[in-house]
C-alpha cells in the first residue's frame, strides 16, 4: 500500500511502499524541468524532464547491485535529453543476474557495483591520451589525488584496455558526464592474468566536479561516448557511519564455493570471530551445500553475518557442479574473480567500520596476550604512537590436522571432537 509521508519542495513527493511481508521501500518521485544546456571544460550537465522513481530499502545491504530505479508506475518512455537519455529498464544489458554489461569497440565491461568515495587522500593514475591503460614502470609516479569520485568495480575481457569511456552521473536534477579517470587493474602482477583467465578485474574511477561538493549521485552509467544511450545503470552506494561513528571490526569473506558439507566448521568459525570482536561478517555465496545454507541463514537471523549472493560474469559457468570444477581447475581465474567480492565488501563498509579483515573460513587472527581484537589493536596503536594506521599485518602460521593427530593424539579430550579450530 502507498502511504504519503510528506511533501517536499519543487513538486517532489516522498512515498513509502510496503511490499508483501518482507521489506519496505520508499520512492522519491521528482518532476524535473528542462533548462539551458551547459557545457564545461571538464564536464557537461543537463537538467531534464522525466518522472524518476528511485527505490530504497530500510537496510542498505538488502539492495540489489543492479539499480532499483524501475517500478510499474515508471514512465513507459524515458525523457529525451540533449545528450543521452535516462535508460529504460528494457534497455539494460543484464548478465548472470548480478552484473550489467557494456559492449565497446575494444572490449566488454561486466559491471558489478558502484560506490561513492569522498576520501580526500585517495589517488588515481590518469589514463594516457586516447584512454590507454598505463602499465609502464612510471605508473605509480603519475598518481594524483582524486577527491570525491565514483568507483565502479567490474571485469573486462581485455588486459590492455585502450577504449576511452565516460561516466553518466545521475544527480537529483542533472545528468553529469565525466571522463573515466583511471582503469585500475586489481592485481599485483599485471601479467599474471594474461591467458590464464577469460576476464580481468578493474576498479574504474570517475571524478566528481568540485561544484557538486559532497553530493552523492543516485546512479551511474558507463558509456563509450558522452551521449550514448546507456546499457547499464548502477545505484551509487554510500554507506555512511551510523550516528556519525564508525564501528570496530568487520570481516569480509570471498565467494563461498563449498558443495561439501562444512557447516559445523563454519558455525564454529562464526562464533569464534564473534567472541573475538567481529561485529559483522560479510559473506558472499556462490555454490554451497544445503546444510551450509541453513547455517548462513541462522547466523544472519542472529545479526552476526550478512549474506550476498554472487555469480560469475560473462561466459564463466554458474551451474553448481560446473562452477565448482571450473574454479578448482582454473586457479588464476578463481583468484581474479575473488577480488570482486573483496573490493565490494571494502567499499560498502569502509565508512562504517574502522578495521576490515579479509579472512578465509580456515583462518583467524588469534591474539596471544589479549581476549579480543579490540584489546590487541588498542595496544598496537599505543605502541605505534599514532592513530594514522592504514594496515595491520599478522604473521601466518599453519596448524594442520595431521600435526595434531600424529604428534599429540587426544591432547584436548575436553573439547568435542567435531570442533575444528578449538582443537
Amino acid at each position: 500500500k502507498l502511504i504519503l509521508l510528506d511533501s517536499l519542495l519543487q513538486e517532489k513527493t516522498r512515498m513509502i511502499l510496503v511490499k508483501n511481508n518482507y521489506s519496505s521501500r520508499s520512492f522519491l518521485l521528482s518532476l524535473l524541468y528542462v533548462t539551458t544546456l551547459l557545457i564545461g571544460t571538464q564536464h557537461m550537465y543537463y537538467k531534464y524532464t522525466s518522472l524518476r522513481v528511485f527505490a530504497e530499502t530500510e537496510n542498505e545491504d538488502m539492495k540489489s547491485n543492479v539499480n532499483q530505479i524501475y517500478m510499474e508506475n515508471a514512465p513507459k518512455e524515458s525523457a529525451q535529453l540533449p545528450c543521452g537519455k535516462f535508460p529504460s529498464l528494457d534497455s539494460l544489458y543484464y548478465d548472470n543476474k548480478h552484473w550489467q554489461r557494456l559492449n565497446t569497440t575494444d572490449g566488454t565491461f561486466y559491471l558489478y557495483a558502484a560506490y561513492y568515495d569522498n576520501r580526500s587522500d585517495a589517488v588515481a593514475t590518469p589514463l594516457t591520451p586516447g584512454g590507454l591503460l598505463n602499465l609502464t614502470d612510471e605508473y605509480v609516479s603519475k598518481e594524483q589525488t582524486v577527491g570525491p569520485s565514483v568507483r565502479l568495480i567490474g571485469m573486462n575481457n581485455k588486459i590492455d584496455l585502450s577504449v576511452k569511456t565516460y561516466c553518466q552521473l545521475w544527480f537529483d536534477y542533472e545528468l553529469v558526464v565525466e571522463p573515466v579517470l583511471e582503469y585500475k587493474y586489481i592485481w599485483f602482477n599485471v601479467n599474471a592474468g594474461q591467458n590464464q583467465s577469460p576476464l580481468q578485474p578493474y576498479l574504474i574511477t570517475c571524478r566528481i566536479s568540485k561544484k557538486y561538493g559532497n553530493r552523492v549521485p543516485s546512479a551511474v552509467s558507463l558509456v563509450e561516448r558522452e551521449c550514448d544511450h546507456a546499457s547499464n545503470m548502477l545505484r551509487v552506494i554510500y554507506n555512511g557511519p551510523e550516528e556519525n561513528e564508525k564501528k570496530g571490526f568487520a570481516v569480509c569473506v570471498k565467494g563461498l564455493s563449498f558443495p561439501d558439507d562444512v557447516s559445523i566448521k563454519l558455525a564454529e568459525w562464526f562464533d569464534l570471530l564473534n567472541i573475538l570482536g567481529a561485529e559483522k561478517v560479510f559473506v558472499y555465496d556462490l555454490d554451497i551445500h544445503p546444510n551450509v545454507s541453513k547455517v548462513l541463514d541462522y547466523y544472519e537471523k542472529k545479526g552476526i553475518i550478512d549474506i550476498k549472493h554472487l555469480t560469475l560474469p560473462g561466459d564463466q559457468p554458474n551451474a553448481p557442479n560446473e562452477q565448482t570444477e571450473y574454479l578448482r581447475s582454473h586457479l588464476m581465474a578463481k583468484r581474479l574473480n575473488e577480488l570482486i567480492p573483496y573490493n565490494d565488501c571494502l567499499y560498502r563498509n569502509m565508512y562504517r567500520y574502522r578495521f576490515i579483515s579479509l579472512l578465509d573460513i580456515d583462518e583467524v587472527i588469534m591474539p596471544m596476550k589479549h581476549n579480543s581484537w579490540k584489546e590487541m589493536v588498542e595496544l598496537l596503536i599505543h605502541l605505534l604512537q599514532t592513530e594514522d594506521v592504514a594496515t595491520l599485518g599478522f604473521r601466518n602460521v599453519y596448524f594442520m590436522d595431521e600435526m595434531l593427530e600424529k604428534n599429540k593424539p587426544n591432547l584436548h579430550q575436553d573439547i568435542p571432537s567435531f570442533l575444528h579450530m578449538l582443537q
